[in-house]
């Protein structure tokens, strides 16, 4: 499998990736973000959120073991998927404001820009933050989730 990074030269060439990525339709609806437009930060992003997936996994598994021993080794693993879930948020604005810069590059090579153009490349850069912050959103709920049950279970005596 081969990616190809290709960054549009003219803001013509821009209006019209953005255009058949579906990011703006003819009616000027579509969808909020595509995983495709996200570039090449969609993938970190998701492996941020295959890492939560894993970790929260591990910890219940834990949790739920009848060793004492394991239901405390759970908390670091805990911990880690906050972690997880963070770095996804960070990635996602990283990948927004490197969007920006590559939109401010094209528009100033043209010249010139039409306000849908310049709307749709934002569209465009800000979808990495809202998909590095949802990951954060569930990991930070997971978090919290995981972290009451340990603490019953470290008092209860489990």
């Amino acid at each position: 499998m081969t990616f190809v990074l290709v960054i549009p030269t003219t803001l013509q060439e821009l209006g019209a990736t953005i255009q058949a990525g579906g990011v703006v339709g003819a009616d000027g609806s579509g969808p909020m973000f595509s995983f495709s437009q996200m570039g090449v930060m969609a993938w970190p992003i998701t492996f941020c959120a295959l890492m939560v997936a894993v970790l929260v996994g591990r910890a219940v598994l834990r949790m739920r073991s009848a060793e004492h021993e394991q239901a405390v080794l759970a908390r670091t693993t805990i911990d880690g998927s906050l972690f997880w879930g963070a770095y996804a948020a960070v990635l996602g604005i990283l990948g927004t404001v490197v969007g920006v810069i590559v939109a401010a590059q094209s528009i100033e090579h043209a010249g010139r820009a039409e306000a849908p153009l310049v709307w749709g490349g934002l569209k465009v850069a800000l979808s990495t933050t809202v998909y590095g912050l949802l990951i954060f959103l569930v990991a930070a709920l997971l978090w919290l989730g995981l972290r009451h049950w340990h603490r019953k279970a470290a008092l209860g005596g489990v």
